[in-house]
């Protein structure tokens, strides 16, 4: 299997990870699933299967994906790929295909690297308590204001800072 290098580690990408299940399980079956899809949010689960003759052993995994995650440019336009690439690789890797060193995507390791730049530095403008991209994201949008969940509540309920 090729294996590129991801900070230092070898990782092994979800596409090299689908060849090796064929090359080993030959009647084996790869199944993906939508288990929702609302508002731009998809979970998927995918199924892998090593020998169909033998349903009962399966193995899953889940993954999510949000459509306006800025930390993702392919989610702009592929957050449903994006989702089954990333669940058949956690499904891939409960069977023990390809994780010597790392289980996420390549893309969620990307992403989790770009979400934690995105989250440098942002606090709450009620309370000063440092806050998440998305938390901003979603006060500014409610409330106008970008602030943490404790200030969102109050701000809902109209509780005095």
């Amino acid at each position: 299997m090729r294996a590129i290098n991801i900070k230092g580690k070898k990782y092994n990408p979800v596409n090299e990870r689908i060849l090796e299940f064929h090359k080993l399980y030959k009647d084996g079956r790869v199944t993906s699933e939508i288990i929702s899809h609302t508002e731009g949010i998809v979970v998927m689960r995918a199924t892998v299967m090593p020998d169909i003759k033998k349903p009962e052993r399966y193995f899953t995994g889940y993954a999510s994906e949000y459509q306006a995650d800025k930390s993702s440019f392919v989610n702009a336009t592929s957050y449903i790929e994006n989702c089954e690439t990333s669940a058949v690789g956690r499904a891939l890797g409960m069977l023990g295909i390809g994780i010597e060193t790392a289980f996420a995507s390549s893309n969620e390791v990307t992403g989790a690297e770009n979400r934690a730049k995105m989250n440098e530095g942002l606090k709450c403008e009620k309370c000063g308590k440092p806050i998440t991209y998305a938390e901003k994201e979603y006060s500014v949008q409610n409330y106008l204001v970008a602030c943490c969940r404790a200030c969102q509540k109050k701000l809902k309920t109209k509780e005095p800072f």
